[in-house]
C-alpha cells in the first residue's frame, strides 16, 4: 500500500478552468449530500475556491458508528461528494466514481467541525482525484482518492436536477 503523501503527490491537479469562478456550487434536488428535496439528505453546499472544492460540516451524534466516533461511511460520503464536484468542475461534464478509497488516520467525534478539500484534477475521461479531511484540533483525520469517469452523454435528467440559485455558480457555467 502506498504512503498517503505519495498518493496526494500522484493525484492529477491543475488550476481551475478560467470559465468557472469561485463561489458556492449549485444544489440539486435529489443528491444525498446537496439535495434540497432529499428528506434524508445532509443539505450541504460545497464551494469552489482557488481551484479547490471545499465542504465544511459539523458531525452530529446521529452520524456515529461506535459511540463517540463518526461512522466512516459518513466521512466517505462527504469525501466522494467533494471529489465528484472537483471532477465535474474540471471536466465541465457530469462525472461518476469508478473507485473511491478512504484512509482513516484518526477518529472523528460527534460535534467535530470537519473541512474536506479536493483540488481540481486535470480534465480527462478518467480522472484521479484526491481529498483531505481535517479538523481544527486534530489536523488531518482522513484522506481519500478516487477515479472519476466523465460522462460523455449524460441523461437529460442530470442537468434538470439542479436547483436555480442566484448565489451559486450557474450549472451552465460548470457544465459546458
Amino acid at each position: 500500500m502506498k504512503n498517503p503523501s505519495d498518493r496526494r503527490k500522484e493525484a492529477d491537479s491543475s488550476s481551475p478552468s478560467p470559465a468557472v469562478r469561485d463561489g458556492p456550487l449549485p444544489p440539486t434536488r435529489s443528491c444525498l449530500v446537496c439535495g434540497v428535496d432529499n428528506p434524508r439528505g445532509f443539505h450541504l453546499r460545497s464551494r469552489l475556491r482557488a481551484g479547490v472544492v471545499e465542504l465544511e460540516y459539523t458531525t452530529r451524534p446521529a452520524d456515529a458508528g461506535y459511540v463517540g466516533i463518526t461512522h466512516g461511511g459518513v466521512l466517505a460520503t462527504l469525501v466522494d461528494e467533494v471529489m465528484t464536484w472537483a471532477a465535474i468542475v474540471a471536466s465541465g461534464k457530469p462525472c461518476v466514481a469508478t473507485t473511491v478509497c478512504i484512509h482513516f488516520h484518526k477518529p472523528v467525534p460527534p460535534g467535530a467541525r470537519i473541512s474536506i478539500r479536493a483540488p481540481l484534477p486535470k480534465s480527462r475521461k478518467l480522472m484521479r482525484v484526491a481529498a483531505t479531511v481535517s479538523t481544527p484540533d486534530r489536523g488531518l483525520v482522513a484522506e481519500g482518492e478516487g477515479r472519476y469517469l466523465r460522462l460523455s452523454h449524460p441523461a437529460p435528467e442530470v442537468g434538470a436536477d439542479f436547483v436555480p440559485d442566484p448565489s451559486a455558480i450557474s450549472p451552465d457555467e460548470i457544465l459546458r
